[in-house]
């Protein structure tokens, strides 16, 4: 057996978004109890999660256009700003998760 990567979860899975929702709330509660030295935690799971929503908004927007083979909706969303596409996922992620 090799070594692994401290940063490699031991097999072959990945964490899941449920998982690093539930870790995000008890980092929250041991930054109520012990303040900011366990915020460092809270934030990197935060940034974690958003990480995962956008992952998965990516990959459901493929999807959507490899089985319509049409980026019309795509496009549309951005209105000639290409920056505005990604405003749009990120809203559309936090409002789909918050549900």
């Amino acid at each position: 057996m090799g070594v692994r990567s401290p940063k490699q979860p031991p097999g072959d899975r990945s964490v899941t978004t449920e998982e690093v929702r539930r870790a995000l709330i008890i980092a929250a509660r041991l930054v109520d109890l012990y303040g900011e030295r366990a915020l460092p935690f809270f934030e990197r799971l935060e940034r974690e999660l958003i990480a995962h929503y956008r992952r998965q908004a990516a990959k459901e927007r493929a999807c959507l256009i490899a089985k319509t083979e049409d980026l019309s909706a795509y496009e549309e969303a951005a209105k000639g700003d290409p920056f505005t596409i990604f405003e749009t996922i990120d809203q559309t992620a936090g409002t789909r998760q918050r549900s």
